[in-house]
C-alpha cells in the first residue's frame, strides 16, 4: 500500500472518528435539554416565596444534581437531590429519581412518608429489593414542606442538611445518615420529619456536597463546611440573587486551576 492509500485511510478513519463524537455531542446536549425541562418553572418559585435564588451547574452537559417545586393545598415542597454519579449516569439517576418523587407526591405531603415511598419506589425500579439485581444506586436529598399560612417548615434529609440563618446565626438542622434508595438500606427504612417555626427575615439553604468537597487554595484542599458558612452569614444582608453571585464568585476563586469534582447546587430561599 502506498503513502498516500495509508494518509488517505488515516483521513477516513479520523473523519468518522469526529463524526461518532458528534454525534454524542449532539445526543448529550439534547438530554441536556430534557433534564433542564424537568426543573420547576421560575416563575412559580417567585409567585410562593418572598425571595430565593438556585445554583444548578452540572459539572459536564447533563449531571446526577437536581431540584424539584410542587405546589401544596397548605404551600409548597421544595426538594434538592443528588444522585449517584454525575454526567450521563447521574441525568438517568435524576430522571428515575423525579418519577419516583412525583409518584409518592400523589399519595402524601408528608416530606419523612414521602421520603419513604421515594425510596421503595426506587428500591424496586432498580430491583435492589432482589438478589438478582446489580444496581446499588441511589440519591441523597432534602426535602422541605413549607406552610406560611401555618407558619412553619417540615425538613427531611437522607444525608443532607437544611441551614438555617437568622439574627447574624446559622443554625443547622441535620438529615438522616441513610441515603434513598441502595441495596444497604432496608426497604421499609423509615425517615425523619424536623418541624420548626418560620421566623420573618430568616433565610434558609439546601446544598449539595459539590460545593464542600471542591478541592482548591493554595493548600488544595476541601472548600468545607466552615469556609461556606462564614460566606453564606457574610453575605446575609445581600437580596439573595445577589448572594448568589458572590457565592459562586468565591467558589470559583477558591477552585482556581483545580478540576470541578463535581455537581455544583444550592437553593437559597426566604418564606416570609
Amino acid at each position: 500500500m502506498s503513502t498516500t492509500e495509508n494518509h488517505e485511510d488515516m483521513r477516513a478513519a479520523l473523519q468518522e472518528v469526529e463524526r461518532s463524537h458528534q454525534l454524542i455531542r449532539e445526543s448529550v446536549h439534547y438530554a441536556s435539554r430534557i433534564q433542564r425541562s424537568l426543573q420547576p418553572d421560575q416563575r412559580e418559585l417567585i409567585g410562593m416565596m418572598r425571595d430565593h435564588f438556585i445554583i444548578w451547574q452540572p459539572k459536564d452537559i447533563v449531571g446526577g444534581d437536581l431540584y424539584w417545586f410542587k405546589p401544596d393545598r397548605t404551600g409548597y415542597m421544595l426538594a434538592l437531590f443528588d444522585c449517584t454519579g454525575h454526567g450521563v449516569p447521574g441525568a438517568l439517576m435524576t430522571m428515575i429519581s423525579v418519577g419516583a418523587l412525583e409518584q409518592a407526591f400523589q399519595s402524601t405531603n408528608n416530606p419523612a412518608r414521602l421520603t419513604r415511598l421515594t425510596h421503595q419506589h426506587i428500591k424496586t425500579a432498580l430491583k435492589q429489593d432482589l438478589p438478582q439485581g446489580e444496581s446499588d444506586d441511589g440519591l441523597e436529598m432534602g426535602l422541605c414542606l413549607v406552610e406560611p399560612h401555618r407558619n412553619r417548615l417540615t425538613f427531611c434529609g437522607s444525608r443532607q442538611d437544611l441551614w438555617i440563618i437568622r439574627d447574624g446565626a446559622l443554625e443547622m438542622i441535620k438529615g438522616d445518615k441513610a441515603g434513598v434508595g441502595y441495596r444497604r438500606f432496608a426497604l421499609n427504612h423509615s425517615y425523619t420529619n424536623h418541624t420548626i417555626k418560620l421566623i420573618p427575615g430568616a433565610r434558609y439553604y439546601l446544598f449539595t456536597d459539590g460545593f464542600t468537597d471542591q478541592v482548591g487554595g493554595d493548600k488544595g484542599r476541601g472548600f468545607g463546611k466552615k469556609r461556606l458558612s462564614e460566606l453564606l452569614l457574610c453575605g446575609a444582608h445581600l437580596p439573595l440573587a445577589r448572594q448568589s453571585e458572590q457565592i459562586l464568585q468565591a467558589y470559583e476563586a477558591y477552585q482556581g486551576d483545580h478540576q470541578r469534582r463535581d455537581d455544583l447546587s444550592m437553593i437559597g430561599f426566604q418564606p416570609l
